[in-house]
């Protein structure tokens, strides 16, 4: 049905030398569907007739509402976009915004993303552009812009126009069934959002375009103003760039193109590497080096090591971690050094539910000792991470086991599946196979706590902090209630 409700369109528009022939219009083409299945339904009866004028009504209330299907975009560079995805449809709810439209586009960003901080200044800066030209910024789902533009629009203070490209091979029928009788979005005066259709006609596969993501083509070809933050040289938006650019009147071939080097923004001041470190009262914390850790202390402390947090902090949305890093918010850095900072003066270790078969969420110790760590620290490649950082609060084992700490129980499939419910959160394979390595996790004794652990009720005796120098437990002293031991022996400079 939905095939010969299009037919004569995609018959009337998908012939190359019409096209080829004459400038393409922009128009609705929703009331023309409502009347096209009114019409197929005079030779139906029962449930297929009600179908059908049922899925009509509907259509015609959507128009009612301002809802648009288009055959293309009516904007200023709509033909330019029609020749580089094809002949598409875009279901707009909220109708499309009118004047010019800006673009904002970057190769992938590198991680850790809170060390990117002149890419996110760039990103500020032709946000503010575009708000005081009054453009919406065109986004599309999935690249490297759209998280941080549409989940922080108001701190930017920009309109978008996001764009939903369909599923790979998703079925033209398919689709327009799905946006005609989905929900509707609520419509934002500064926000609008675009459903793209799969292609009317099959892309040639020997198209010079084929081969570029149809996401990156709109967003070159459709906008007025292009913001470049960084592009990666012959890289598929650096090639579809000099495709725009490098053709046409030499005064016009350049027009609309706004590039933001990231390389020449000024330096930004200085930052405190956490928010935690602003002067505070001193605290009569002690430092020591670990060749003073008292031999008793073996056996009666587990200890936790920290990590760089690469993304946000356990609990924390996306969009608030998006925030940070889009407004230089001096929280958004996530060293491990940070996050320790974090731990103490929040008294709070956070569950995590990462690399936990059954992703329970627990808080992970080990009983080796941490003057030992440096001979224990490893690089794990397939995780991507260093286990056995010196960077680490330690607890009182009898504590700990207060909170429902216990041994971790290492073994093979066989033993998983015999164990009780409650006891899968400790169980931990003995051994994994990394290329033509083992791993023996055996090595690390460890502990877990199901669930977060609340530091407020320990000790100052009960506890203490590894640093990885005497500098760094100099600035984490102030901070905390317990003694402070640091691994190298050199003075600080």
């Amino acid at each position: 049905m939905i095939k010969s409700a299009f037919s004569w369109m995609i018959d009337r528009h998908g012939e190359a030398t019409w096209i080829q022939s004459k400038r393409l219009m922009a128009f609705d083409l929703l009331p023309w569907l409502a009347a096209s299945w009114m019409a197929s339904a005079i030779g139906r009866q029962g449930d297929s007739r009600r179908q059908l004028l049922s899925r009509a009504r509907f259509l015609l209330e959507l128009s009612s509402q301002g809802v648009v299907l288009l055959l293309n975009l009516p904007i200023r560079h709509g033909e330019r976009l029609r020749k580089w995805i094809g002949n598409r449809l875009f279901f707009c709810p909220s109708g499309i915004p009118t004047g010019q439209v800006a673009a904002i586009s970057s190769s992938r960003l590198e991680r850790p993303w809170d060390h990117q901080d002149r890419w996110f200044q760039a990103l500020r800066h032709t946000c503010r552009l575009s708000a005081r030209r009054h453009q919406p910024v065109l986004t599309v789902t999935g690249t490297t812009t759209a998280r941080f533009l549409l989940s922080c629009p108001q701190s930017l203070g920009v309109q978008s126009w996001q764009f939903d490209f369909p599923r790979r091979q998703e079925h033209l029928g398919t689709w327009l069934i799905e946006r005609t009788t989905g929900c509707l979005d609520d419509h934002s005066p500064s926000s609008w959002r675009s459903w793209v259709s799969p292609p009317l006609q099959a892309e040639c596969s020997s198209s010079s375009l084929a081969s570029y993501s149809p996401g990156d083509r709109l967003l070159i070809a459709a906008a007025d103003s292009l913001h470049l933050l960084m592009i990666r040289p012959r890289g598929n938006i650096a090639e579809l760039v000099q495709r725009r650019f490098s053709r046409g009147p030499a005064a016009t071939r350049m027009s609309g193109i706004h590039v933001t080097t990231t390389s020449r923004l000024p330096t930004p001041p200085r930052q405190l590497p956490c928010s935690f470190l602003a002067p505070r009262i001193p605290s009569s914390a002690p430092v020591y080096s670990v060749d003073e850790i008292p031999a008793r202390l073996d056996e009666q402390f587990l200890a936790h090591w920290t990590r760089r947090c690469d993304g946000p902090w356990p609990g924390q949305t996306s969009p608030a971690w998006f925030e940070e890093l889009l407004m230089a918010d001096p929280s958004r850095q996530r060293s491990a050094e940070c996050v320790l900072e974090r731990i103490i003066l929040h008294q709070q270790i956070l569950a995590s539910p990462a690399a936990i078969r059954q992703a329970t969420p627990v808080v992970c110790l080990t009983a080796i000792p941490v003057d030992r760590w440096q001979e224990m620290r490893v690089y794990r490649h397939h995780r991507r991470r260093w286990d056995f950082l010196p960077f680490a609060i330690a607890m009182r084992l009898d504590w700990l086991v207060q909170k429902g700490a216990q041994q971790v129980i290492y073994g093979e499939e066989h033993d998983w599946q015999s164990l009780l419910p409650a006891w899968r959160p400790f169980f931990q394979k003995s051994r994994s196979l990394q290329g033509i390595s083992e791993i023996d996790w055996r090595l690390e004794q460890e502990w877990r706590v199901v669930g977060d652990i609340d530091l407020a009720e320990l000790d100052s005796e009960d506890g203490f902090v590894l640093a990885p120098d005497l500098r760094t437990a100099r600035r984490l002293a102030p901070l905390c209630r317990w003694p402070v031991y640091f691994e190298s022996s050199h003075p600080a400079h």
